[in-house]
């Protein structure tokens, strides 16, 4: 066994120093990966002859006059110039709700029967859409079948009509949505699969007359080796329509160039043997008037992709430009840098291309190590277009009356992927908008699951809590000290000898510490990695390696081995069927195998990547063996997701065959897991978090875009830890970073070991007033949090929204992403994440009132979208809007833990909108917080407030929200709410009190109208009032207050309160 001190030195001198930033040498940058170097090469060949005439050396073979098409599919061969023997087959699936999937794979029998990673899919999609229907209707250019082919599909009575232009000669794909073209894929002609084929006997090596290496010249006897062998190949073969012109010919010969790392390769000693050799697989695609990119978390930069590459000749450099791509491949990124397209612990390969009033978006289907060039462009790719009428982009879509047809902005963006193996799949969104594109994605990869109620309460952890005494400790000065918390968290030191799930000595009575716990209405998360320490002493090693659950070396023989925490480890083969049921069996409490198992007891899947100490960019060799003969190269992103769903599901299913102390039948309940890696699909199982942070300005700046991107990327639930994991923060950092978390969806602070503890009951008297009433704030929202999750998993839509969601016409705000708001809830978030910052500017897009959460300084957006300055002090006061016509749900009654809120009181908070009749509305969603009944048996209330001008008055209303008005995917008004169990459970639970900033007068009456009847109920009034804008504030105005006292409605049932 390695002793920890010798651990921690292994894991310093492989992933970093504790102080400071990523050393270069970690981590691979394009320069050192063979992939990155073969298709940038590529990329970069075609922009020096793209002038000359070049086209792709794909094309649909010459024999074929027209598509083939059967049902929704529509299947090509294709043949690549380069290789003519080497055969490929194209299929383009068409779906009813007019998107499309594009594949291609090798057909023709394979060098060595060896075949290409196909299914990825099968990991990540939940659901396919319907096909389209069939007949599918085409039509040819000519009858000579030289194409382009028109293919149309989709419901043109419901807008989803669209069209395919398939160019024969390059093939080029150009999707077509209201008349125009909003993608064109290979209009660069990058689209490349290399074949597999044995390794060619290494020519005599070119030397200068040193004996040198001379690698220039021997770059250049390998292109005229190319250029004769395609010469030859293509005199008089008839292999393309057109015969090629020998500069063409000569183009195609420069593409590939030799690179020593494509059947062999190091990282810091560590050999990667490519049994197969090259096989990456490469496409570009191009979107025509789409000048801001989103997406491909996960990734410490700006939310609004930069570009990766010197622009092409005649175009204009990008402020900030990268010089890397952004890379995909998940690894254990040691105190990460904060402004780099570096890779870090997940992945999601879903690109969006935003435009005024029209979105587009892709999936890029792989698992493998995968890098994303983009640029920008001011030629616009495609047809010319009109300016005005039907066909220009922006003519209103027919889809959508608020979108427009087509990317209107002066840049076009361009993508290059490329990864080291697997097939071409790429799925095709084609909006019209950015919604759309989410909720179509989203419902092809999976929705975020609603989680239990307490887990978007407060976590607290630390790289250790020592012992049991050290919880309850813990736990209990959080009560003295008034602060509430749900949550507390065991990193790896509870277990012994890092055996996860077998408790160190120091944790005298695990049982009796999760009991306390329970008694408080708190829970406890441990630790359990997927590396196991190789000593048939630990259950779990012993079982998997008896019944060959584990991932195996190179050699195929033995179980891969390793180093990690645990010291000596094997890893768990999780696309092993048969580990499936055995990991989840696991958690099952009449197994009886985890120790101290209980209802309130979680689980924290670490270095998921997984994390390897002594691998290559600390994780995993490619070259290992998973089930199916699969190297770890072609499924390494997925790792981390199946562990994720198999440890949710044995959360799940832990209480089944068990009886409770009233002798009644263990249900389903909700898991809580977090995963660092994650991939495709992983919202569905549960939480994630940024990872290693530091306690740094520059990190906690960084936070907010990359919560936003991730959320693009379908992973709502995610979060950073609260005063970063390394160092020490200022207490100014500290504040601002719980200021911030409160409103992050995953909210945990975490630190390491070395750090100091920075507890929130430790702070000084006047910081920790303010954290208390932070924390407070947190969990009298709590409600609006819940609502925002369910209603992610029901629309699709992210739980933070970045401007360009909600206003995608105000490009002045695609660019913004330092604030953002909180679901539908009307909630605007703008932490202030510099240094003695004492103010800050938010942006508002529309001319509507917002107004300030604490002190109701109202602030007027403007049509156009400018700045107004809203105070940032250093105490629970943080910037907090509330956009004019919103509804807040609140819990006001402040509790020690999140479930013991069940039966407690509401206060609606309403901002009036400047714009009538209707004048504000919100929702609010509530079950019991625990189970699945609101899925098995419909039982929950789902509410509907709104506030309307009626006559000289107002009316507020509550009502059964249904699934149009909660903006529901084919939502019909239906009311979701039907009587059921939950709701006879609360229905006692009333509003205590209503609070309405922003009407001009107040009423002379208000009345309350629900099933008891008609009575008067008293409130007060504080009218409005001038003020002068400062330096720090620029609002001119307070909002007048209107406070109705204990209307005692029912929260979860219809009535009216009317202002007269």
């Amino acid at each position: 066994m390695l002793p920890r001190a010798l651990l921690l030195c292994v894991w310093a001198v492989c992933v970093g120093a504790l102080v400071g930033a990523v050393r270069p040498g970690d981590f691979k940058g394009c320069q050192d990966s063979s992939v990155c170097r073969r298709f940038r090469h590529m990329a970069e060949h075609v922009d020096k002859v793209a002038d000359a005439g070049y086209e792709s050396p794909y094309a649909l073979r010459p024999e074929v006059q027209k598509p083939h098409i059967e049902g929704n599919i529509v299947t090509l061969p294709v043949r690549s110039a380069l290789y003519p023997n080497v055969s490929f087959e194209m299929r383009i699936s068409l779906f009813a709700d007019g998107n499309a999937r594009v594949q291609m794979d090798e057909v023709s029998a394979t060098y060595g029967g060896w075949k290409h990673y196909d299914q990825a899919s099968m990991w990540a999609v939940k659901q396919l859409p319907p096909p389209a229907k069939s007949p599918i209707p085409f039509v040819l250019a000519d009858e000579g079948g030289k194409g382009p082919s028109r293919i149309f599909w989709g419901n043109e009575d419901a807008g989803t009509r669209r069209e395919l232009i398939l160019e024969h000669e390059p093939l080029k794909l150009h999707f077509v949505r209201d008349g125009v073209v909003q993608m064109i894929l290979n209009e660069r002609g990058l689209l490349h699969m290399e074949h597999y084929r044995a390794k060619s006997a290494p020519r005599e090596e070119a030397k200068d007359e040193y004996g040198t290496v001379d690698t220039e010249k021997q770059a250049a006897l390998t292109f005229q080796d190319r250029k004769k062998e395609l010469r030859l190949a293509h005199r008089g073969a008839g292999l393309r329509r057109r015969s090629p012109a020998t500069k063409l010919v000569d183009q195609w010969a420069g593409l590939e160039r030799e690179d020593g790392g494509a059947w062999e390769e190091s990282w810091n000693g560590i050999p990667d043997n490519k049994p197969k050799g090259p096989e990456g697989v490469a496409l570009d695609v191009s979107f025509p008037g789409y000048g801001t990119l989103y997406g491909l978390p996960e990734h410490a930069s700006p939310l609004s992709l930069r570009s990766t590459r010197a622009p092409p000749r005649g175009e204009e450099e990008e402020e900030g430009r990268y010089s890397d791509p952004y890379r995909l491949m998940n690894t254990d990124v040691f105190e990460y840098n904060y402004d780099s397209p570096m890779s870090l612990y997940g992945s999601a390969p879903i690109l969006h291309a935003q435009s005024r009033g029209s979105s587009v978006a892709v999936l890029w289907m792989n698992a493998a190590e995968t890098w994303i060039d983009l640029h920008k462009t001011r030629r616009r790719p495609g047809p010319r277009l009109p300016h005005t009428g039907v066909g220009a982009p922006t003519s209103t879509s027919q889809e959508d009356k608020s979108a427009w047809s087509g990317g209107s902005s002066k840049l076009s963006s361009h993508a290059h992927f490329f990864s080291e193996s697997g097939v071409l799949d790429m799925f095709v969104f084609l909006g019209p908008t950015a919604t759309r594109n989410m909720e179509r994605y989203t419902s092809l990869v999976g929705r975020t699951a609603l989680p239990q109620y307490f887990a978007l309460a407060y976590h607290q952890c630390r790289w250790n809590y020592f012992s049991d005494t050290d919880v309850k400790d813990v736990t209990t000065r959080f009560d003295k000290a008034d602060i509430p918390m749900d949550v507390m968290w065991l990193d790896i030191e509870y277990a012994k000898d890092h055996m996860y799930g077998v408790w160190d000595r120091s944790f005298a009575d695990p049982e009796g510490m999760l009991r306390w716990l329970d008694a408080l209405g708190r829970k406890l998360v441990i630790i359990m990695d997927p590396h196991l320490k190789t000593t048939r002493d630990y259950w779990l090693y012993r079982e998997a390696k008896d019944q060959r659950l584990l991932v195996r070396g190179r050699e195929r023989e033995q179980d891969y081995e390793g180093n990690c925490w645990s010291g000596h480890a094997s890893w768990i083969d999780f696309f092993n069927p048969r580990t499936w049921l055995w990991w989840i069996e696991q958690h099952s409490l009449a197994a009886r195998k985890l120790r101290a198992n209980a209802r309130n007891l979680f689980i924290w899947n670490d270095m998921s990547e997984p994390a390897i100490f002594d691998g290559p960019e600390v994780t995993s060799p490619k070259d290992v063996w998973h089930y199916g003969w699969w190297e770890n190269r072609d499924i390494h992103n997925i790792n981390a997701v199946i562990m994720h769903n198999l440890t949710a599901t044995g959360l799940t299913r832990r209480e089944l065959g068990t009886t409770d102390a009233a002798g009644r039948p263990g249900v389903e309940r909700r898991p809580f897991v977090l995963s660092r890696g994650w991939w495709l699909g992983t919202q569905q199982y549960g939480a994630v978090w940024t990872g290693d942070n530091m306690g740094t300005w520059e990190h906690f700046a960084g936070t907010v875009p990359m919560l936003l991107a991730n959320g693009m990327g379908g992973m709502s639930f995610c979060g950073a830890d609260i005063g970063g994991f390394f160092g020490n923060p200022t207490n100014e950092l500290l504040l601002r970073w719980y200021q911030a978390g409160i409103f992050e969806p995953f909210f945990r602070a975490h630190a390491h070991s070395d750090t100091k503890r920075r507890e929130p009951f430790l702070f000084e008297a006047e910081m920790r007033a303010s954290a208390r009433r932070l924390l407070q704030l947190r969990y009298q929202m709590l409600p609006v949090w819940y609502t925002a999750f369910w209603h992610s998993g029901v629309s699709g839509q992210p739980v933070l929204r970045p401007q360009h969601l909600l206003f995608p016409h105000d490009e002045a705000g695609f660019t913004i992403d330092d604030q953002y708001y909180l679901g539908d809830s009307g909630l605007l978030v703008k932490p202030a994440v510099h240094e003695g910052e004492r103010s800050v500017e938010v942006y508002l897009a529309e001319p509507q009132r917002y107004y300030h959460y604490f002190t109701r300084h109202v602030y007027d957006g403007a049509k156009l979208g400018h700045r107004v300055r809203v105070p940032a002090p250093l105490t629970h006061e943080l910037p907090l809007l509330i956009r004019g016509g919103s509804i807040v749900p609140v819990r006001e009654r402040n509790r020690r833990a999140a479930e013991l809120q069940r039966l407690d009181p509401f206060t609606l908070r309403i901002a009036l909108s400047n714009h009538g009749p209707l004048r504000a509305q919100g929702m609010l969603y509530l079950d019991d917080g625990q189970t699945f009944a609101y899925r098995d048996a419909s039982a929950f209330i789902a509410r509907r407030f709104t506030l309307r001008d009626e006559g000289a008055g107002q009316v507020l209303t509550a009502s059964a929200l249904t699934a149009h008005q909660a903006d529901i995917p084919k939502g019909t008004d239906v009311a979701l709410q039907k009587p059921n169990p939950y709701a006879d459970e609360v229905r006692h639970v009333r509003v205590e009190r209503i609070v309405v900033l922003g009407l001009k007068a107040p009423p002379q009456r208000v009345a309350v109208r629900d099933a008891r009847g008609e009575r008067d109920v008293e409130f007060s009034w504080t009218p409005a009032s001038g003020m002068q804008p400062t330096e720090l504030d620029g609002s001119t105005e307070v909002a007048s207050e209107l406070v109705v006292r204990d209307p005692a409605v029912p929260i979860g049932e219809d009535w009216t309160v009317v202002f007269a």
